[in-house]
């Protein structure tokens, strides 16, 4: 849960993050992990970019299938095939994150 929380830090504002944007009012990712260490009393997060990495995947997945939707007309929201790009964008920065972990 914490890595896919953190995806916010890992995508551009055109796949709905906060990356390329810096406002002062919120804490880096560095700075919302440390603040989860704290709060559960874990010394390190092993593992947390391959976490990071599946939490890309899941949400390329997600947002395939809204996309799958809207192309066969029944999509919750009209915005359904916005989802389109945004689900190969964010697949691909799982895999820059995959062959880095």
């Amino acid at each position: 849960d914490l890595a896919y929380c953190c995806l916010a830090w890992r995508l551009p504002a055109a796949l709905r993050g906060i990356r390329d944007s810096d406002d002062g009012q919120l804490p880096s990712e560095q700075e919302f992990r440390a603040a989860y260490l704290t709060a559960s009393g874990q010394a390190s997060l092993d593992g947390f970019e391959y976490f990071v990495a599946f939490s890309l995947f899941r949400q390329a997945a997600i947002l395939a299938g809204v996309y799958r939707r809207a192309v066969e007309g029944i999509a919750a929201d009209a915005r359904g095939l916005e989802a389109g790009d945004r689900f190969q964008a964010t697949a691909s920065i799982g895999w820059q994150t995959a062959q880095k972990a």
